[in-house]
């Protein structure tokens, strides 16, 4: 996957709604994010298309679902939200928590 640095506005976009205020810190968990997507590409699970991550977050209480599209293996674009969806992506990526 290619390494580009994307910004992203963390308010409008993955905590819109304020949908993560019992998750902490924010910053935190972009991080987070953002080491899981590394991880699946890593592991070599991630696929041209949307893919989803379905892990735990901080100690394993806390779902998190993590959707984003890869084409050409570059990441255009991600979200996260609190919980499993079960609308499934076209990748599911199933993740032991960090």
């Amino acid at each position: 996957m290619n390494k580009e640095k994307r910004r992203v506005d963390v308010s409008k976009h993955i905590n819109a709604g304020n949908r993560f205020k019992d998750y902490g810190d924010m910053d935190k968990l972009v991080k987070y994010i953002v080491e899981d997507i590394r991880r699946s590409d890593q592991d070599n699970v991630v696929k041209d298309g949307w893919d989803s991550i379905k892990t735990y977050y901080e100690k394993g209480d806390k779902k998190l679902e993590i959707r984003f599209f890869i084409e050409d293996g570059k990441l255009l674009s991600f979200n996260a939200f609190p919980d499993h969806s079960s609308k499934d992506a076209g990748n599911v990526i199933w993740l032991i928590p960090q």
